[in-house]
Order: C-alpha cells, then sequence, then structure tokens
C-alpha cells in the first residue's frame, strides 16, 4: 500500500472512530437527560440481579383485587416480555435483564421466595414516599437494600409493585402501567413537570417514566431507546470498579 492510501486509510479509521465516540456520547447524555438516577443524585438504585445474570423472576397475586389471577398474570406477562417483545425491557446488556414467570400466586405456595418482581393487584392501594401518602394509584416499593462495593451501587433484593385493578383492566392503559412501575425496579425515577422531585433537564423526553400524570402529553407503551439506553448504562460490564463510567453497550 502506498503511503497516500495508508495515509488515506488511517484518516478514515480516525474519523469513524471519532463518530463512533460522539454518537456514544450523545446516547449516554441524552439517556439520562430526564432521570434522577444518576445524573442528579449520583448514586444508582436499582434489582440486585442487574449486576450478574439472574433471571428477574416476576409473581402476581390477586389476593384483594376483583381480577381473576390467570387475568392478572397474563397482563403483567403480556407488558413485560409477551405483547411486543422487540419493544420491551426483556433482553437488555446481554440478558442482564431477563424475565423468568412463575404461575403462582404470590402468596399461594410455594411461595415468593427467590422472586425479585412481585405484582400484587389490588382494589385499594395506598402508596406512600417516606411516610407520606402520594397521589399515585400504583407505584413501586424497595426492599432489601444492599451496598454493592465493588460497583458502588446501591441494590435491592426486590420489589414490591401495587397496581391499580381499574387500570390494569383498562386496554389502553395496563402496557403502560406495568412497564413504568417495573422502570423504577431497573434504575429509573419519575419524570416530567407536575408531581415529581426531579423533572430532569428536559422534563418530558420520550419516556416510559413520563406520562400525562406528570404533566407530559403522552403515555408510552413501552420503554423508550431512551430508557433502554439508561438502564443499560446502570448496569456494569464484568470488570467495572467503582467510579467508572458504565456507558458501555456490550453484555
Amino acid at each position: 500500500m502506498s503511503r497516500g492510501k495508508l495515509a488515506a486509510w488511517v484518516l478514515r479509521v480516525l474519523i469513524g472512530l471519532a463518530v463512533g465516540l460522539l454518537v456514544r456520547a450523545f446516547m449516554a447524555a441524552e439517556s439520562f437527560a430526564s432521570h434522577r438516577y444518576p445524573v442528579v443524585s449520583g448514586v444508582h438504585n436499582h434489582l440486585k440481579s442487574m449486576t450478574g445474570f439472574d433471571t428477574e423472576n416476576y409473581c402476581v397475586d390477586v389476593g384483594s383485587s376483583s381480577m381473576q389471577h390467570a387475568d392478572a398474570l397474563s397482563r403483567v406477562a403480556g407488558a413485560l416480555r409477551l405483547d411486543n417483545p422487540s419493544n420491551d425491557w426483556n433482553g437488555l446488556k446481554g440478558g442482564r435483564v431477563a424475565f423468568g414467570q412463575r404461575d403462582n400466586q404470590c402468596s399461594q405456595p410455594p411461595g415468593s421466595v427467590g422472586i425479585e418482581l412481585r405484582y400484587y393487584v389490588q382494589n385499594s392501594t395506598v402508596c406512600t414516599y417516606q411516610g407520606q401518602p402520594r397521589p399515585q394509584n400504583s407505584c413501586a416499593i424497595a426492599d432489601g437494600a444492599v451496598w454493592n462495593n465493588v460497583t458502588g451501587h446501591t441494590e435491592f433484593e426486590l420489589f414490591l409493585i401495587l397496581l391499580h385493578t381499574p387500570d390494569l383492566q383498562d386496554n389502553s392503559y395496563y402496557h403502560h402501567l406495568v412497564n413504568h412501575e417495573t422502570g423504577h425496579a431497573l434504575g429509573l425515577q419519575d419524570g416530567g413537570t407536575i408531581e415529581t422531585a426531579d423533572p430532569g433537564p428536559i422534563p418530558c423526553q420520550d419516556s416510559i417514566m413520563h406520562n400525562v400524570y406528570h404533566g407530559c402529553s403522552v403515555n408510552y407503551d413501552y420503554p423508550t431507546f431512551f430508557d433502554k439506553v439508561a438502564v443499560s448504562e446502570m448496569i456494569p460490564v464484568s470488570s467495572s470498579t467503582i467510579g467508572r463510567s458504565y456507558h458501555w453497550f456490550g453484555p
């Protein structure tokens, strides 16, 4: 190869690398644009199972709901992984997020041991934050906090997700409902223009975490590109250490 051709080839490679880094930087900046974790607080909070390759098992319970268990389970499973697999959370980061269904109710044998996501469908829900009632009909409650010294994340053993029966029965809303509350378990915070402590620099950016109840105009049914990138970036790679950026798109 002549010097001229070699120089041109090297230049093309360098330009390609530069463009790739700029695109990745843009994606990283945009992905966190409207979410509290980790940009505002500097803290990652999510399910412990996301750090490894442990399946996020889920169960559904209708002990205090007028819905039949089979109907409620079908709605949760549909939103999580069945109705539109290309658009949901399942399979992110090389399988770090992968949902496994348990067919029993959470409160029925063999119970909920080892189940990270427990969806309780209720006719009447009481959602609180720091001991204070919240206006939301549905919510996600973290339990079993563990500080991971390697990743620098606060990781939770499980999430209790309370779903309001009428909302889960609503054909035009239940996909958003389930994916929104599950988004909290995967590390995302509410965002919008009202009723939230952290609207973010782009309050109504496309996101499953933003909806009409937070002052935005659209309820997304499935996590958006920004949501998926944000969650992926909170999942460390095997060689990650505390203080390292998690802007990485491989497994």
